[in-house]
């Protein structure tokens, strides 16, 4: 629940959070205090941040296991 995501077009991950930092609403989801989840992809120049809340992670039996 409450997710909220950044996108950009960028030629690096230094440029995309550039973007990012510099933009008041991609700014608010980079520091919003209800997001406890995060995850980040990158595809050529395309770079995406998911934000999320809840721990449904955590019931993974994978989860906090190393060497994956």
């Amino acid at each position: 629940g409450g997710a909220s995501e950044n996108i950009a077009n960028h030629p690096s991950a230094e440029s995309a959070h550039h973007g990012w930092t510099h933009s008041a609403g991609h700014h608010r989801n980079l520091l919003a205090p209800t997001h406890d989840e995060f995850a980040v992809g990158n595809s050529g120049r395309l770079w995406v941040q998911n934000f999320g809340r809840g721990g449904d992670f955590e019931k993974d039996p994978d989860w906090g296991t190393t060497g994956r």
